[in-house]
């Protein structure tokens, strides 16, 4: 029922959850000075190094279809949960190699709870809202395109209004139009993506100005423009097992790609006397045809 007084906002409760820092500036973003070889790429300004392990590439009907393992040697975030900070490591230590890989995807959001109060000139009334930030759109090289007011508010309507949708240009100038919480990106070329939110893996999907479009369901089975029948592209196995990227060969036979991992110790030492140990998975990748 519509409040016949004006909102009284009053004693306001904040939780807040695990709040990510924004992704660091990995992958090549726009504008950045870059060093290195014929193999990996150096971004001068924070020294990260990149470097991309082409799979399968297929020319398509408008849309070609592109899948490449992407790695960022920059793995270290801070993360905030319940006002202490540590750092924590990347998924996938670096690598990219599900539907990210081919599609990108849009991170977690960090969210923030509160309550209001308002008075409908009999009673008062408590509402719990929940304001989720999100902080942009990595491609599929990696790189991170930050987008700046993706922010949505659920829960309120009579205290601070809903926002349940919300699009916004990234501030790279890029081109990259964002849509939360759909995980619509728009390029400037006006090929629209359907990306995970706060995942790497699951649904995808990229269309072109003509309808054309590349599908996943899974992340492990990927259909091009020139088929919705017959996969472009399969993976099997999860790491730290090996992962089977199988494709069809110009000769229309199978060929494969395979990624395996091997366990290494890693110790952080962040000025601390007790430093974490973690296991690393690494990648040894081979190919067969």
């Amino acid at each position: 029922m519509k409040r016949s007084l004006q909102v009284l906002l009053v004693s306001l409760i904040y939780v807040l959850t695990v709040v990510p820092a924004f992704p660091q500036a990995l992958g090549t973003p726009p504008y950045g000075s870059f060093g290195g070889g014929s193999f990996d790429v150096i971004d001068l300004g924070n020294l990260n190094v990149h470097f991309t392990i082409p799979v399968f590439q297929r020319q398509g009907r408008g849309k070609s279809f592109y899948y490449n393992i992407s790695y960022d040697s920059t793995i270290w975030t801070p993360t905030t949960s319940g006002g202490v900070t540590s750092w924590t490591p990347a998924g996938g230590w670096g690598w990219r190699s599900q539907t990210d890989a081919a599609t990108g995807y849009i991170p977690a959001p960090a969210t923030l709870q509160g309550s209001c109060r308002w008075f409908d000139g009999r009673f008062w009334h408590t509402e719990y809202w929940i304001k989720s930030t999100y902080s942009g759109f990595v491609d599929p090289l990696g790189t991170f395109h930050q987008v700046r007011g993706l922010v949505l508010l659920t829960g309120a309507p009579d205290c601070t209004g809903e926002v349940d949708s919300i699009t916004k240009t990234a501030t790279d100038g890029s081109g990259w139009t964002v849509t939360v919480p759909t995980g619509t990106v728009t390029s400037r070329s006006g090929v629209v993506w359907n990306v995970p939110v706060g995942t790497t893996s699951g649904a995808a999907k990229i269309t072109d100005t003509n309808g054309n479009q590349i599908t996943t369901s899974d992340g492990k089975t990927f259909y091009d423009s020139l088929s919705s029948t017959t996969p472009v592209l399969t993976i099997s196995g999860n790491a730290p097992s090996p992962v089977t990227y199988t494709y069809t060969s110009p000769n229309q036979t199978p060929a494969s790609y395979t990624m395996n991992y091997l366990p290494y110790t890693v110790q952080t030492n962040f000025q601390a006397s007790n430093s974490r140990r973690l296991l690393k998975n690494h990648c040894q990748c081979t190919a067969e045809a």
